[in-house]
C-alpha cells in the first residue's frame, strides 16, 4: 500500500509473495532480482511503480507523477504474462484527467477489475484534494474505464482515494484527512457491486477517532475482514456480519513501535502492522481466535538500516517486509525487501531480496503485489532509460521457493550457486526438469530450452520430444493463433494452425455482428445506421465500439406549440426556437394565441380609431381592426333635428318644427301647449330654456321677445324651421 507524508514527497511499497522454506537465525542469502519492468512511454518524475497491484497473469502498477493531462496528472498501466514473458497491456488515464489528480497513487486488483485512486481530484464546490476512485473494466484485452467513485458530501483535503483496497464485490477507500475544519480524522468507505455498478454500501471511522489520527491511511482487505491503518500508532480491525461492517478490535504495539499502523496486511487469521520508523524499523504479527485478536511475534532483520515495515503484506504462512529506505551495497535508500516465514508458530528470516541494477535512491520495495507463484515489486524513484524517478517494477518468481528439498530457499540456491538457473526463471534447472517445466531430450542434465542439441521445430502444433537418438515430431490439437480473427479460435490440425471456429461475430447482435481483421473486433464501423429509437432528434447510429448510438442532429422537428416559432433539434431534444411568430405581426396579428395557434389580437381588442363617433374600432379576432358600429348619442350637426343617435355608421337625427317644444323635442304641431311654455319663459326669462327658440341655429340664453315672435309666427302657420337656418 502506497504512503504519502505530507511534508513532501514519500512513497512505500508492500511485496507479497506466495511461499518460502526453511526457518534460520538470519537470511539465508540476499537475491538480487531483475530486469525490470517499465511503461512504455516512460518519462522522468512518472514515478512508476509507486503503487501496483497482482491478481494472476495480470498487473497493474500506478505512475502519479506521470505529466499526460498536466503535472502529476497520473497513469496506471496494466501488464499481463504470456509464453512466459510480461508485457504492457494498456495504460490506464482517467476520462476527465487534470492537473494535479496524482491518478495511480494507489491501486487494487481483482480478476478483470481494477481500482485506481486519485486523491489530488478536485471538486469545482468544495475545493482542493477532496479525491475520486476509478473503476476499470476489462473486456478481451481492453480496459475501458466504467465508473467514478467519490464520496457523496466531499470534505476539502480529505483524499478520497488515498488508499485502495478489493476483494471480489467489495472495495474499501480511505479518505484518511476527512474531518471538519481540517481535522483529519479520516474515514473508509464501503462500496458493493452489483453486477458491472459499484455503489456506496457503507462507510466508517474509529470508535476512538482523534484529531489527525488519519484513520484510513493503510487498507488490507480479506474476505470479511479488514485492517485499517492509521497515522497515529493504532489499527483497526473490521468484521462483515452479513451486509454490516463493524469494528472488531483495536490493534497496538505492544511496545509503542513509532510509526505502528502506517502500513498493514491481513490474510485469513493473520494481520501483519509495519512500524517503520521505530528504530530501524519492525513489523508486528497478531493472530485471531474465536473473534479476539493477541499480539504474536515482532518482527526485525539485523540486515535493515531504515524504514523496515514502511510496507507489508502477508500470504498463508509468508510475511513479506518492505524496507524501501534500506541501504544496500547499490547505495543509500536503494531498498530491500525481505520475507519471513511461519514455522510451528514463529517467525523466521529467510531471504532478502534487491534489485540487480539497483542504485541509490531508488526506493525498491515502494509497493509490492502477489499472487501464487509470483510477487511484484515498485521501485518508484528508479532511474532508469526513462529519466529520473521514471521508476520501475519487478517480478520474481516464487512457484517452487524450495523445490529441490534441501532446506535452503531456491532463491538462495541459485544466488549461492548451488544450483544453476539456465533459462533465468528463478528455478533451480533441477526442479525445471523434475516438474516438467522443462525437457532435457539428451539426458545431459541441462533443459533444452539452454541446450544447443534440443529436439524444437519452432511450430507450435507438433510435440517435440527426443527418443533418446532423433527428435520426433507428433501432430497435436493444441490451441494456436494464425494471425486472423475473423475465422474464429484456432486450433492446430495436421501439423499446422489450421482448425477454425469460424465467424466469431455472427451473434454478435447489432452493431457488434460485422467482423474487422484489422481491428481485431466485431464492431460494425461507426456511423452504421442501427435501430431508430423514435426521436426525430437523434440519429441512431453505431459508435465503433459495439454500440447503438443516438447522436444529436438539428433537423426540423415540431415541440406542438406554436408561440415560440418555427423548432429545430439541439442536444437530442426538440428544443432550438425561432422565438415568437407573431413580432412584427401588425396591428390586430401581433399577440401570440397558444390555443388557436395563430397571431390575432382577441376579439374586442381596441385598434385604431377611423374617427367615426358612430362606430367602435376594435379587432375581430381575425387580424382585421374593424368598424363595429354603435348607437351612442351625437351632434349630426343640424340644429334643426332633435335626438341625433348613431345608426348604421350616420348620425340621424330627427327633424323638428320651429317653436315645437313641448313635450321636450316636440309632438310635431305647434300648438297652445308649445305657446304657454314660451309665455311662462318669456315672464320668468330664462326659467324655462325649453322656450329660447330663436334664432333658428340655436339658443342665445334668454326667453325674449325673439322667441315669441318667432313662435307666434309658428303658431300663425309658419312652423316649419327654414333650412339651412339663418345665421
Amino acid at each position: 500500500m502506497a504512503r504519502y507524508i505530507h511534508a513532501g514527497w514519500l512513497f512505500i511499497g508492500v511485496l507479497m509473495m506466495n511461499h518460502a522454506c526453511g526457518g534460520r537465525a538470519a537470511a539465508q542469502c540476499e537475491f538480487p532480482i531483475g530486469p525490470p519492468v517499465t511503461g512504455s512511454d516512460g518519462l522522468e518524475q512518472d514515478l512508476f511503480g509507486v503503487s501496483v497491484a497482482l491478481d494472476g497473469s495480470t498487473a497493474v502498477m500506478g505512475a502519479p507523477g506521470d505529466d499526460h493531462a498536466g503535472d502529476a496528472s497520473g497513469s496506471a498501466y496494466a501488464f499481463i504474462l504470456s509464453g512466459g514473458a510480461w508485457s504492457q497491456q494498456q495504460k490506464l488515464i482517467a476520462s476527465d484527467a487534470v492537473a494535479d489528480d496524482f491518478f495511480g497513487f494507489d491501486v487494487a486488483l481483482s480478476g478483470n477489475i481494477a481500482l485506481v485512486g486519485a486523491y489530488g481530484v478536485d471538486d469545482a464546490g468544495v475545493g482542493a484534494d477532496v479525491g475520486a476512485v476509478y473503476v476499470f473494466n476489462r473486456s478481451g484485452a481492453v480496459w475501458t474505464q466504467t465508473q467514478k467513485l467519490v464520496h457523496a458530501t466531499p470534505v476539502l483535503y480529505e483524499e478520497f482515494g488515498h488508499a485502495v483496497a478489493m476483494d471480489t464485490t467489495t472495495a474499501m477507500i480511505g479518505a484518511p484527512f476527512n474531518a471538519l475544519f481540517r481535522e483529519e480524522k479520516g474515514s473508509v468507505f464501503v462500496f458493493i457491486r452489483v453486477g458491472a455498478t459499484w455503489s456506496i454500501h457503507d462507510n466508517f471511522d474509529a470508535s476512538d477517532g482523534f484529531i489527525d489520527d488519519r484513520f484510513g491511511y493503510a487498507l488490507a482487505l480479506n474476505a470479511s475482514t479488514a485492517v485499517v491503518g492509521t497515522q497515529s500508532g493504532g489499527a483497526y480491525v473490521f468484521q462483515r456480519t452479513g451486509d454490516t461492517w463493524s469494528e472488531q478490535q483495536k490493534l497496538v504495539s505492544p511496545d509503542s513501535g513509532a510509526g505502528f499502523g502506517e502500513a498493514v496486511a491481513v490474510r485469513g487469521d493473520f494481520a501483519l502492522i509495519g512500524a517503520p520508523w521505530d528504530g530501524a524499523g519492525s513489523a508486528y504479527v497478531f493472530t485471531r481466535s474465536a473473534g479476539v485478536w493477541t499480539f504474536q511475534q515482532k518482527l526485525t532483520s539485523a540486515s535493515a538500516t531504515a524504514g523496515f515495515g514502511i510496507s507489508v503484506a502477508m500470504e498463508g504462512n509468508l510475511a513479506v517486509i518492505g524496507a524501501s529506505l534500506d541501504d544496500t551495497a547499490a547505495g543509500a535508500s536503494a531498498g530491500a525487501t525481505y520475507l519471513f516465514l511461519n514455522t510451528g508458530g514463529v517467525w523466521t528470516e529467510e531471504a532478502r531480496l534487491t534489485a540487480n541494477n539497483g542504485a541509490s535512491g531508488d526506493q525498491f520495495g515502494s509497493d509490492v503485489a502477489v499472487t501464487t507463484g509470483r510477487a511484484l515489486i515498485g521501485a518508484m524513484f528508479g532511474d532508469k532509460a526513462d529519466g529520473a524517478n521514471s521508476g520501475s517494477a519487478y517480478i520474481v518468481n516464487t512457484r517452487t521457493p524450495d523445490c529441490n528439498t534441501n532446506g535452503v530457499l531456491d532463491v538462495c540456491d541459485i544466488a549461492n550457486g548451488a544450483s544453476p538457473d539456465c533459462n533465468l526463471n528463478q528455478v533451480p534447472d533441477e526442479c525445471d526438469l523434475a516438474q516438467g517445466t522443462s525437457l532435457d531430450c539428451s539426458g545431459n542434465g541441462v533443459p533444452d530450452e539452454c541446450d544447443q542439441f534440443v529436439c524444437d521445430d519452432g511450430n507450435l502444433c507438433t510435440d517435440d520430444t527426443c527418443n533418446g537418438t532423433d527428435c520426433v515430431f507428433a501432430n497435436n490439437t493444441r490451441a494456436c493463433d494464425d494471425g486472423l480473427f475473423c475465422n474464429g479460435l484456432d486450433t492446430c490440425a495436421g501439423g499446422t494452425c489450421s482448425a477454425h471456429g469460424g465467424n466469431p461475430c455472427a451473434s454478435g447482435g447489432e452493431c457488434a455482428d460485422a467482423c474487422n481483421e484489422a481491428a481485431d473486433h466485431c464492431f460494425d464501423p461507426s456511423g452504421t445506421a442501427c435501430t431508430d429509437d423514435g426521436n426525430v432528434c437523434t440519429d441512431n447510429r453505431c459508435d465503433g465500439a459495439g454500440v447503438c448510438a443516438a447522436l444529436p442532429n438539428i433537423v426540423p422537428c415540431d415541440d406542438g406549440l406554436f408561440c415560440n416559432g418555427s423548432d429545430t433539434c439541439a442536444g437530442g431534444t426538440c428544443s432550438g426556437h425561432s422565438g415568437d411568430p407573431c413580432i412584427g405581426g401588425g396591428e390586430c396579428a401581433d399577440a401570440c394565441n397558444e390555443a388557436a395557434d395563430n397571431c390575432f389580437d382577441p376579439w374586442g381588442a381596441l385598434c385604431t380609431d377611423d374617427g367615426n363617433v358612430c362606430t367602435d374600432n376594435k379587432c375581430d379576432g381575425a387580424g382585421v381592426c374593424a368598424a363595429v358600429l354603435n348607437s351612442v348619442p351625437c351632434d349630426d350637426g343640424d340644429n334643426c333635428t332633435v335626438r341625433d343617435v348613431c345608426v348604421n355608421g350616420d348620425c340621424v337625427g330627427i327633424q323638428v318644427l320651429h317653436g315645437d317644444i313641448t313635450p321636450p323635442g316636440g309632438d310635431g304641431v305647434v300648438d297652445l301647449d308649445d305657446l304657454i311654455i314660451l309665455l311662462n319663459g318669456f315672464a320668468d326669462y330664462a326659467s324655462f330654456p325649453e322656450a329660447d327658440i330663436y334664432p333658428c341655429e340655436g339658443p342665445n340664453g334668454i326667453t325674449d321677445l325673439d322667441d315669441l315672435i318667432a313662435l307666434l309666427g309658428a303658431f300663425a302657420g309658419s312652423n316649419v324651421c327654414p333650412h339651412p337656418c339663418p345665421p
